[in-house]
């Protein structure tokens, strides 16, 4: 049995992502314990999920969330450079903000391309630095008694951003290492040494 569907209905994930409200983007993830416990597949979608709804306002994202368990969700901002925090009972995500082509910080930071030594090893883009340069200090402080397993998901410059912040956390007070960064349409974020 085929169900016609209205001009708006079809065309509802035409609109930029951040134009649209949670109840439009469909989350099919299901965690009922920790991420740890799902399968790589079903990690790959939820981070995917979480990629995609961290370009929508923070009371959408408390919408779309909840079903996941997260229990505390906050939105950081700073010059532009932006994340969100999204707690549960066994896990932290950290899920960073990509490129939004209406946002003139997101455009420049992404055609900076020039390189700026890494705080790890290496070099990496000056225009993804500086953006974890401003977030970073919110996020360290966020992060600093986490007891929780520790995430990093981004889409786009959100992804090299996550890439940058994974390897701050190694060297800052931050008492939880990464388990996993997953990235989605990530630029190359440094030179060889840093890859």
């Amino acid at each position: 049995m085929s169900q016609k569907m209205n001009n708006e209905q079809c065309c509802q994930h035409d609109k930029p992502i951040s134009q649209q409200k949670a109840d439009d983007l469909l989350v099919r993830s299901s965690v009922n314990d920790s991420i740890s416990s799902l399968g790589v597949l079903a990690k790959s979608l939820l981070f995917a999920e979480l990629s995609m709804i961290s370009y929508l306002p923070e009371e959408e994202v408390i919408l779309a969330v909840e079903p996941l368990n997260f229990y505390d969700v906050k939105f950081y901002d700073r010059d532009g450079a932006q994340a969100y925090s999204l707690i549960s009972d066994t896990d932290h995500v950290i899920a960073c903000r990509g490129t939004e082509p209406n946002q003139w910080n997101d455009v420049k930071a992404d055609i900076n391309a020039q390189t700026a030594v890494a705080e790890t090893i290496g070099r990496v883009h000056r225009g993804f630095k500086k953006e974890v340069d401003d977030l970073w200090p919110i996020l360290e402080k966020a992060l600093l008694n986490n007891t929780k397993t520790l995430w990093f998901t981004g889409h786009s410059l959100g992804g090299a951003m996550t890439t940058i912040c994974a390897g701050r956390c190694l060297l800052s007070h931050i008492s939880s290492s990464p388990e996993q960064v997953y990235t989605y349409g990530s630029p190359r974020v440094g030179d060889k040494p840093y890859v």
